[in-house]
């Protein structure tokens, strides 16, 4: 053998040891990183498990019934008259940081400006989209049908700021449905009646009209405002709202 046919074979050996070396590294560092998450999400339970649930804050400690605004429509889910000049319709998804923000800071002022006015109509509608953040989370559509078990008691206003006040992040488990339950007794609901209302997915597809009718008014975002048929997205105040009225109902500002 020459001596040039004998380098050729020691350099081909050299990169085939150098092949199989870089090949267990990648196995070996492959096998790490598949046990390491394995492990994280042991210690780490899914969204919207039980144990996930089970890590927050009781659902019901602190949460105290709140009242109705004045001029409730009664067994529903708007105030104001339904001949009002001016008409709401507030989007909102229960898991949306926004909309809690909203409802803490500016619904009580809005509703001390305009709700025994008698001019403006104010309703609620769902836009359960935060549910797609999370593949199989359907916390957003269960809290939205939570409030519709709720409307059935004539006690919508209590369950919707009941959970706003327990919102716990976005597919944590905080409205996983036996949460939903444990807020519905706290608030004064029948527990029984409400449960089976709930497993029994009544309001489904009353869930889901109210998401494609927000998408059909190419609204993506909570909280949005359809005022007379118009969208506003975004906070608004109350002095946002005395504007909108003047460009859309000029004389009868409340």
């Amino acid at each position: 053998m020459s001596k040039r046919r004998e380098l050729e074979l020691q350099r081909q050996a050299a990169q085939r040891r150098q092949s199989i070396m870089i090949l267990g590294i990648v196995l070996f560092v492959t096998v790490l990183l598949v046990g390491g998450a394995i492990l994280i999400n042991q210690g780490n339970p899914p969204a919207n498990s039980p144990a996930a649930a089970a890590s927050l804050p009781s659902a019901s400690a602190g949460l105290a019934a709140k009242p109705s605004p004045p001029n409730a429509e009664k067994g529903g889910r708007a105030w104001g008259p339904a001949d009002a000049p001016i008409k709401i319709v507030e989007f909102i998804d229960y898991q949306c940081p926004a909309c809690g923000q909203f409802a803490k800071t500016y619904d009580k002022p809005v509703v001390d400006a305009f709700a025994a006015t008698g001019k403006v109509r104010w309703e609620y509608a769902t836009l359960n989209f935060i549910d797609s953040f999370t593949p199989g989370s359907q916390e957003s559509r269960d809290a939205a049908a939570a409030s519709f078990c709720a409307t059935d008691q004539d006690k919508f206003w209590q369950m919707h700021y009941a959970l706003f006040d327990k919102q716990s992040g976005e597919n944590k488990g905080g409205f996983a449905r036996p949460r939903l339950k444990e807020m519905a007794r706290a608030i004064g609901l029948n527990g029984e009646a409400f449960d089976a209302c709930l497993d029994s997915n009544k309001y489904a597809t009353k869930v889901d009209e109210a998401s494609n009718l927000a998408r059909d008014k190419n609204i993506n975002s909570t909280p949005s405002f359809v005022v007379n048929g118009k969208v506003y997205p975004g906070f608004q105040s109350v002095t946002d709202f005395r504007r909108i009225f003047s460009e859309i109902a000029p004389g009868v500002v409340p």
